[in-house]
């Protein structure tokens, strides 16, 4: 089911059996309000489990066409063992704390 989340009252909702619940509730705050204001759109989530997103992502990495892929990791967070190679820049976020994050272009028709 989706859920819009709001930045302004940041809740760990869904989030619960995570170990850093606030720190991600942050980092997918600051992502809601980057929408809001470059884009003004409602931020939403929902479970990837099973649904047809993630099988259009899993389709968009093994296919490649030139897109960037981001990945953010908030405070807490290691960096997994996939993503050693890649390097990392910080930023500071008043809804996350400090924000790592690392993009790389994919190539390919998808």
């Amino acid at each position: 089911m989706p859920r819009v989340v709001d930045f302004v009252n940041v809740t760990t909702a869904g989030l619960e059996s995570s170990p850093i619940p606030d720190a991600l509730a942050g980092l997918r705050a600051n992502e809601a309000r980057y929408m809001h204001n470059k884009y003004d759109i409602t931020f939403t989530t929902e479970p990837a489990e099973g649904t047809e997103t993630l099988a259009w992502v899993t389709k968009i990495l093994a296919d490649g066409r030139k897109r960037a892929v981001g990945f953010k990791l908030s405070d807490g967070m290691d960096v997994p063992n996939e993503l050693g190679s890649f390097k990392f820049a910080r930023q500071k976020s008043k809804l996350a704390g400090t924000i790592r994050g690392s993009y790389f272009v994919i190539k390919g028709e998808h």
